[in-house]
């Protein structure tokens, strides 16, 4: 993203150097947590919690829920 003034420019810079969130600039962490695939790891997690008794859930094609 092209700075918009010297003070931006430098606090992008130390919000990049310490791995923060810059604005405008596409963030891996935020894109990993909304995908697809963690909202089905979620699901099963809250699916395991709830019936545990149960055989185990697989949501995921071909994977066992983590931990069981």
């Amino acid at each position: 993203m092209e700075a918009r003034t010297p003070l931006y420019s430098e606090l992008a810079a130390q919000w990049t150097a310490r791995g923060a969130t810059v604005p405008g600039v596409p963030d891996p962490e935020w894109q990993r947590l909304v995908s697809y695939e963690a909202l089905l790891v979620e699901v099963e997690s809250v699916l395991r919690d709830l019936r545990p008794h149960r055989a185990e859930t697989r949501l995921l094609s071909g994977r066992a829920a983590a931990g069981t």
